[in-house]
Order: structure tokens, then C-alpha cells, then sequence
């Protein structure tokens, strides 16, 4: 069964996936400097980053970065998430 952010990575632009996995090894390795984190009203630990039409959303822990969510920016794109 495929999964939901994998069919979106299927149907994007070999660009759009270029700055995508960028984004996502910066937040594996810690290296936020220069990244726009917006952190969830009510939430001491979501944060989303936007990558033109993509929101990705984290899990900040103590040590790292968790990638929670990844999708086009929609209506539903943060439903589900507090």
C-alpha cells in the first residue's frame, strides 16, 4: 500500500521534490539557521516550514527533528495535528 506522502512525491516536480529533501536533511542534521519555523498556536512542540506549495510539519524533540507531515497546502493540511 502506498502511502499518502509518497503519492505526492510521485506527482510533483523534480524541483519542488529538490528543495523538499533539502529541507528535510537541514531539519535531520539541526541546521534551521535561515529556515522559517512557525510554530503551532497551542502546541509547545509542531512546527511547519513551507516550501512554496508544501507544508512540512515537524516534531520537535529534545535532540531533533521528527518529520510528522508532508503536503500541499489545502484546507485540511493542519487538520488532525493538536
Amino acid at each position: 500500500m502506498v502511502s499518502k506522502t509518497e503519492k505526492l512525491l510521485r506527482s510533483i516536480s523534480l524541483k519542488d521534490k529538490k528543495r523538499i529533501r533539502t529541507a528535510i536533511i537541514l531539519l535531520q542534521r539541526g541546521e534551521t539557521e535561515g529556515m522559517i519555523l512557525k510554530k503551532f498556536k497551542g502546541c509547545d512542540n509542531l512546527f511547519w516550514v513551507r516550501i512554496g506549495d508544501f507544508r512540512i510539519i515537524v516534531e520537535k524533540t529534545t535532540t531533533e527533528y521528527l518529520l510528522v507531515k508532508l503536503e500541499r497546502r489545502g484546507e485540511n493540511t493542519y487538520k488532525g495535528l493538536k
